[in-house]
């Protein structure tokens, strides 16, 4: 039997996907990791593959050219909000991490399984096994396909999903952070891989508010200080108060 964490890591229809599709809500809120004081209205699309390719055996003297020319067709709104003139990306690398406000709004390739069948160390491997988790910013350019055998994984791969930037909800998560941690929140877009995203295709407004990075996926042995958790709690809380009319 599948244990609850394994159908959460790879995203199996058995946990969230059953709870969006059995009671919706008006909006969600999510707490995976995103950062405090961030509030995330999207997130990159998974696209995870299992492929196998060949290739004529050889010296490894010999070059092997691979080429990658992705240009994402994206959302007009997000990229006035991420750009120059939001002035978003340094804040957004020191919530995130270095580097994410680059990675954001452009594809990145993570292979996680690689199986050869080489023969010698000095020698190109006639054939490779490959798994390949891909995140894709919203409406990309499919562009060409390698000449390889593949076989997306459907419980794993969705697409990329984003809900409008100026939100209430995100007003009222911004609000509530800075009241909570004293610092300005930011609106931006996520890395991908939140069950957020089960809500937004289902047509429900889904952000997410959630601890940093830094310990949990960024990190081995993921964990969250008390105090974080408890700030996350508290955000959430009043942002949901806020937007049910509060003590009106």
């Amino acid at each position: 039997m599948k244990r609850p964490e394994e159908d959460w890591e790879v995203v199996g229809f058995s946990g969230t996907m059953g709870t969006a599709t059995g009671g919706k809500g008006d909006v969600m809120i999510d707490a995976e990791p995103g950062g405090l004081p961030s509030g995330r209205f999207g997130e990159k699309g998974t696209l995870r593959r299992r492929g196998r390719t060949g290739w004529l055996r050889g010296s490894s003297t010999r070059p092997v050219k691979i080429e990658e020319d992705v240009h994402p067709d994206l959302d007009r709104s997000i990229v006035d909000h991420m750009g120059p003139a939001g002035g978003e990306g340094p804040r957004l690398d020191e919530i995130t991490g270095k580097g994410a406000s680059e990675d954001m709004l452009r594809p990145t390739v993570n292979v996680g399984v690689m199986r050869g069948g080489g023969i010698k160390v000095n020698m190109i491997p006639d054939r490779c096994a490959v798994e390949v988790d891909v995140r894709l910013p919203h409406r990309p350019d499919r562009g060409g396909r390698p000449a390889v055998e593949y076989a997306v994984q459907e419980a794993a791969s969705n697409p990329s999903s984003h809900g409008a930037v100026d939100h209430e909800m995100i007003a009222r998560l911004a609000g509530a952070g800075e009241e909570v941690t004293g610092r300005e929140s930011l609106a931006v877009p996520g890395l991908g891989a939140t069950d957020a995203k089960f809500w937004r295709s289902h047509g429900v407004p889904a952000f997410v508010y959630g601890v940093g990075p830094r310990t949990m996926a960024a990190a081995v042995d993921d964990r969250v200080g008390v105090d974080e958790f408890v700030s996350v709690v508290k955000v959430h809380a009043a942002a949901v108060w806020d937007y049910l009319g509060g003590a009106q």
